[in-house]
């Protein structure tokens, strides 16, 4: 590699001078407005957003009062459906289910009872129960008298 010395690259340069005041000036004015617009549209989304937030609490029927509205709308960030704003609302107690939404719950309601009377009858415990007879059975005879008495068939029923 040769030494060159920096005059080399100073020679490349002799045509440029120092920008202009005037232009230094105009790219400042450029980046104001630009920072100025960026800031509008940043205003103009966030009242999209909120109007957004308005309409979809109105379009769910809803009548809060101005606290009730302020903290829903900085509380809630789900869907703006008008079925998911209600359904939060009536979360928050702030609206009544409509008729659907009670149908809905007492056909649920009627659902998980039934279910739970049935898991009641089941004989999981007592097939616990019955299980844990037969293991302390000392005898056949024990064993067949706890089938017995639990009404399940046994060979020695055939065989009697």
């Amino acid at each position: 590699m040769s030494n060159q010395s920096t005059d080399d690259f100073d020679d490349d340069d002799e045509g440029e001078t120092e920008p202009e005041p005037n232009l230094v000036k105009q790219l400042r004015n450029q980046l104001k407005d630009a920072n100025k617009r960026a800031k509008e549209v940043d205003d103009a989304r966030a009242e999209n957003s909120k109007l957004k937030r308005e309409f979809a609490i109105r379009d769910a029927g809803l009548s809060l009062n101005e606290r009730q509205r302020e903290a829903f709308e900085k509380s809630y960030s789900g869907d703006l459906s008008s079925e998911a704003v209600r359904s939060y609302a009536v979360d928050l107690g702030w609206a009544q289910p409509t008729q659907a939404e009670q149908e809905v719950d007492s056909a649920l309601e009627g659902q998980e009872r039934i279910a739970r009377a049935s898991q009641g009858s089941t004989t999981a415990t007592g097939a616990d129960e019955y299980l844990e007879k037969i293991k302390a059975a000392q005898s056949p005879d024990e064993v067949m008298a706890i089938a017995a008495a639990a009404g399940r068939f046994t060979a020695w029923d055939v065989a009697q």
